[in-house]
């Protein structure tokens, strides 16, 4: 068997070995077991090689080192063939990556949008994978109230559509008071203006963000816009406010983590709606898209390791979220330089983790793709 011990530190080594002791090239592809798998893609990486290569190449690799020397056959087998095959892209994987890189800057990825029979509009960038059926709704004018957990991409979503269907574009956090739907006269007479009434006169989309953290009352007044084809504002010196007619392009996407009932695990400061203001809207629900989140983070392995600790943490039931936010902001500092052990603290574990629901987590993880990103 070829020495590694020239490019492996010999307790990593010992422990690679313990699994992989009894593997030989006669051995059949199937009777390699998972755990035999792992540590063979571990051993990839720590050679700089990709963990995606064929599973003979990775057993070559184990049996002969990276350039197949380490034992002599009589012929060349594939899986050596594939092995120098690899040494070779490694050497000139500094060039490799700055091709990318190129290409990235000059790549577009757009996704094509058409209403009935009008033209067809490119929107630039991915999109979730419920952005088909929000805009259907939207384009017919119908409110839509998005129900997803945090970092999810539903204002992005919200913005995406405005595009789609060229309307203008408004934003609300969570409101707290009437006068932030309806405006208000100002001291000299006039009428101060809010977003939602030149959507509501002119034409536009609304977003109203976090809409299960707006104070009730508030929405009470939202829901009085909604309700009809016409609507009371604040009546200004200036002629602007009244009764205004709705414009026919003005509609409403509300966004929110629960389904507006009130508290949840996970979203405790969220209030109970009323039926009257729900009953406006048509509900899509949503959730994490992963192939967006990976394709946006650009960092296979680190993805992994956040959706597997995100999938154990729905497994064990925890009132924790771990969000496309922390692939996303974790890849950005992985290629800053920042040490893998710094990353997934700052992102995923001083969030409240117990130190139990921590290992936990962990433990259902496995050590294998945390160790190949610390030696990525």
């Amino acid at each position: 068997m070829f020495n590694h011990s020239n490019t492996i530190a010999a307790e990593r080594l010992e422990n690679i070995k313990n699994v992989l002791e009894g593997l030989t090239h006669n051995t059949p592809m199937s009777e390699i077991n998972a755990a035999q798998e792992a540590k063979l893609a571990m051993l990839c990486a720590l050679y700089r090689l990709s963990p995606q290569m064929p599973m003979s190449s990775k057993l070559s690799l184990w049996l002969y080192g990276p350039d197949g020397s380490g034992e002599t056959q009589a012929t060349l087998s594939q899986s050596d063939i594939d092995v120098m095959a690899a040494k070779v892209i490694d050497e000139v994987r500094g060039e490799l990556e700055e091709l990318k890189s190129l290409v990235a800057t000059t790549q577009t990825i757009t996704h094509k949008v058409q209403i009935g029979g009008g033209k067809p509009k490119v929107i630039e960038g991915m999109t979730h994978y419920v952005f088909d059926d929000i805009l259907a709704d939207v384009a017919i004018r119908e409110n839509v109230y998005m129900v997803g957990p945090a970092g999810s991409g539903k204002t992005t979503i919200a913005k995406q559509v405005a595009e789609a269907l060229d309307l203008d574009f408004y934003c609300y956090g969570a409101i707290k008071y009437d006068h932030d739907v309806v405006g208000y006269v100002k001291p000299d007479g006039s009428y101060s203006q809010t977003n939602l009434y030149k959507a509501f006169k002119h034409g536009g989309l609304v977003l109203m963000d976090e809409m299960d953290a707006s104070s009730s009352n508030a929405l009470l007044s939202l829901n009085a816009v909604l309700a009809n084809d016409f609507a009371s504002f604040p009546l200004g010196n200036d002629d602007e406010g009244g009764m205004i007619d709705k414009h026919p392009d003005f509609v409403v996407i509300a966004s929110a983590n629960t389904f507006g009932h009130g508290a949840s695990a996970q979203y405790v400061g969220r209030n109970p709606m009323d039926m009257a203001t729900l009953d406006r809207f048509s509900n899509i629900l949503m959730g994490y898209d992963e192939d967006l989140e990976r394709s946006v983070a650009g960092n296979d392995l680190w993805v992994d390791y956040v959706q597997a600790a995100r999938r154990a943490v729905e497994h064990h039931k925890m009132r924790h979220v771990i969000s496309p936010r922390a692939s996303i902001k974790g890849a950005k500092m992985l290629a800053a330089g920042q040490a893998f052990s710094k990353v997934a603290d700052k992102l995923i574990w001083n969030k409240g983790f117990s130190e139990t629901d921590k290992q936990k987590i962990k433990d259902d993880i496995g050590n294998d793709v945390a160790d190949q990103l610390r030696v990525a």
